[in-house]
């Protein structure tokens, strides 16, 4: 499926579309360019999964991994794996225990560490349009 982000003011309509798409499947990954969206999107959908807006606010770029607690005490991980060069290091610090978990895992820059995937990661891939747009591709199963 193809959705089209026009403006930031799309954003809330587009990502309770995803949202709704995505919500029985407990690991989402993330991919497009740097500045395509995915933090931002991800922002969104993990407010829609019922984290405070207080909670989410920055990319776990340098800390990798960001815990969020929603309003009804479920779990959200937001990954960030930018900075991990091969699967040592992604297990250093035990991220395969986070995707393994069932709760929601919202995984950006997810190629490095591919291998720890479950088969049924859902894909979301972002690619900026020459309008400034955002075509978002949703892929499953």
């Amino acid at each position: 499926m193809r959705l089209t982000l026009q403006s930031l003011a799309d954003l809330p309509r587009i990502a309770q579309e995803v949202h709704t798409r995505l919500a029985d499947y407990p690991v989402i990954a993330l991919q497009g360019d740097l500045g395509a969206g995915k933090t931002t999107l991800v922002h969104q959908l993990c407010r829609l999964d019922g984290a405070s807006e207080e909670e989410v606010v920055n990319s776990p770029t340098f800390a990798i991994v960001n815990v969020y607690t929603t309003q009804s005490d479920d779990t959200i991980y937001h990954i960030d794996c930018y900075r991990l060069e091969n699967l040592a290091d992604a297990d250093q610090i035990g991220l395969a225990e986070y995707i393994r978990s069932g709760a929601r895992c919202y995984i950006e820059w997810p190629d490095v560490i591919a291998p720890l995937l479950p088969e049924d990661t859902a894909v979301i891939h972002i690619e900026a349009q020459p309008d400034g747009s955002r075509l978002l591709t949703l892929l499953t199963e």
